[in-house]
């Protein structure tokens, strides 16, 4: 699992130049991550 979690990020690292679209599903990925590490807080951030 923490492969994963790691290779989103080290692409877009990479690929700045992405699609707004990809980006968006990305960072989606990413927030559902961060989700399930810290509950809702991410989400009172916002």
């Amino acid at each position: 699992m923490n492969e994963k979690k790691k290779q989103p990020s080290k692409r877009v690292k990479r690929k700045p130049d992405l699609s707004k679209h990809e980006l968006r599903k990305m960072m989606g990925e990413f927030d559902q991550v961060l989700e399930r590490r810290h509950g809702a807080l991410r989400r009172k951030g916002r």
